[in-house]
């Protein structure tokens, strides 16, 4: 039972429909959170 599905997620991962949405996945630690001009700024601790 585990052999079939194992055999069933390299199946899914290898499949031709799905390697633009793992494309996608993988790309998006590079990406930045937001435009360098929409960060919020930090407020300055109370002394």
């Amino acid at each position: 039972m585990l052999f079939i599905g194992f055999i069933g997620v390299i199946a899914y991962a290898l499949w031709p429909g799905n390697r633009n949405r793992f494309d996608r996945a993988a790309q998006l630690p590079l990406e930045d959170d937001a435009p360098k001009g929409d960060m919020p700024r930090k407020e300055r601790p109370s002394k």
